[in-house]
């Protein structure tokens, strides 16, 4: 089985992946682990355009023949997507996806799509389902190595949900790329009316996160251990 390079933009995106695999993941420090027995590798890379250059440092050396997955959250653009379903597109396993993983296009935004209109807008000029800050910067670099290139995302909004823009900017720096707690507080105490719908959305990342460490599981890691031959 050709095993898949897996990267994710943070490491709360991997969270309920890196649990199931307690006792058999390797952490190799700076963001990345090796999952035992397997030639498998996980690799945190950052948000947004920081992908590019921490996806270069980590895919440098891959064999020409070892596929990259980028996993990790989406919004929905496609009204069709209900929360933590699973989208894919590009590279996909030998035995494929389960047929509840959507076959779909992403669109990489610099910003966040946070209003149903804004969502509907960017559906409509790019004709994508879902929308990410990463997979455009990651392919760029793929191709640049000749690997094949991919991605399951996990729908953390859909197209009808208005995310809590401000309190979501205020909770991450993008340029030390870790969550900034105090500013957040800070945020929230400013405008408090913030806190239900931010309180709303991260709740909703834990049935995304399981779903999408589910199929990885399923589709990727157990028969990667199954068949791995040192």
């Amino acid at each position: 089985m050709i095993c898949p390079t897996l990267l994710f933009a943070v490491p709360h995106e991997a969270a309920a992946l890196v649990h199931s695999l307690q006792g058999r993941l390797l952490n190799r420090g700076g963001g990345w682990y090796s999952v035992e027995n397997t030639p498998l590798k996980i690799h945190c890379i950052g948000m947004g355009s920081t992908a590019s250059a921490n996806a270069r440092l980590a895919l440098g050396g891959s064999r020409q023949d070892t596929p990259v997955l980028l996993c990790g959250y989406a919004g929905a653009l496609d009204p069709a997507l209900p929360h933590a379903a699973l989208v894919a597109d590009g590279w996909r396993p030998d035995g494929g996806w389960p047929d509840s993983v959507a076959i779909a296009s992403c669109e990489t935004i610099s910003t966040v799509a946070a209003t149903p209109p804004e969502k509907s807008a960017l559906r409509s000029r790019t004709g994508a389902a879902i929308c990410d800050m990463e997979f455009s910067w990651v392919r760029g670099v793929c191709q640049e190595l000749g690997l094949p290139c991919g991605f399951l995302r996990a729908i953390s909004d859909t197209a009808s949900d208005t995310l809590p823009a401000r309190a979501l900017a205020a909770s991450y720096c993008h340029a030390t790329q870790k969550p900034t707690i105090l500013p957040l507080l800070w945020h929230l105490a400013l405008y408090p009316s913030d806190l239900a719908p931010f309180s709303r959305f991260v709740s909703g990342l834990s049935q995304a996160r399981q779903s999408l460490s589910q199929v990885l599981l399923d589709s990727l890691i157990t028969p990667a251990m199954i068949s791995f031959k040192p």
